[in-house]
């Protein structure tokens, strides 16, 4: 009987929202399409002389405890045969208010991705931070301090030389 009267209590509990998740989901949603908007304003001198190419918004489904199911852009970003996905992970982010991740096809564990995340969000003016996984050092000699210190990833403002690190460290 315990389990039964869990999912009761869960099944009740999705019935009383608590918070306005479509107003919720619809501020996700356009802030990932600002978020594509700022990314390809940074890297359009790139768009430009044909060295990154940026395809047509797709949607992908993202599923979260407190907003549901929904649906939300995500953005490829080609670079030769490099290929750079912009993907949204979730609104509902302990320590921020949204999280898109950036990583190359087919390297995509979390020390190969840069993690985009929504630190503010209207009425202030919207600001994203990106964390950037560090530059292998494991080869050099150091400390034990030194090493310590290579291997935490940086955390820099959304802006247009940190974004060109970022796509750097992630087409390396």
């Amino acid at each position: 009987m315990a389990l039964k009267d869990t999912l009761q209590q869960l099944n009740d509990k999705a019935r009383q929202p608590s918070l306005d998740r479509k107003a919720y989901v619809k501020d996700w949603q356009d802030a990932v399409l600002n978020f594509f908007d700022k990314i390809r304003d940074y890297l359009k001198e790139y768009e430009e002389d044909g060295s990154l190419r940026f395809s047509a918004l797709t949607q992908v489904g993202l599923s979260e405890e407190a907003l549901g199911n929904y649906t939300v852009s995500m953005m490829r970003i080609t670079a030769g045969p490099a290929i750079i996905e912009v993907r949204p992970v979730g609104r509902m982010i302990v320590g921020a208010s949204g999280r898109v991740d950036l990583y190359r096809q087919g390297r995509s564990s979390p020390s190969q991705r840069v993690l985009a995340l929504r630190v503010s969000f209207p009425p202030e003016e919207e600001k994203w931070e990106l964390v950037i996984p560090p530059t292998d050092r494991s080869f050099e000699l150091m400390s034990p301090a030194a090493l310590a210190a290579s291997l935490r990833p940086e955390r820099r403002p959304l802006d247009k030389a940190n974004l060109e690190v970022a796509i750097e460290r992630i087409l390396q």
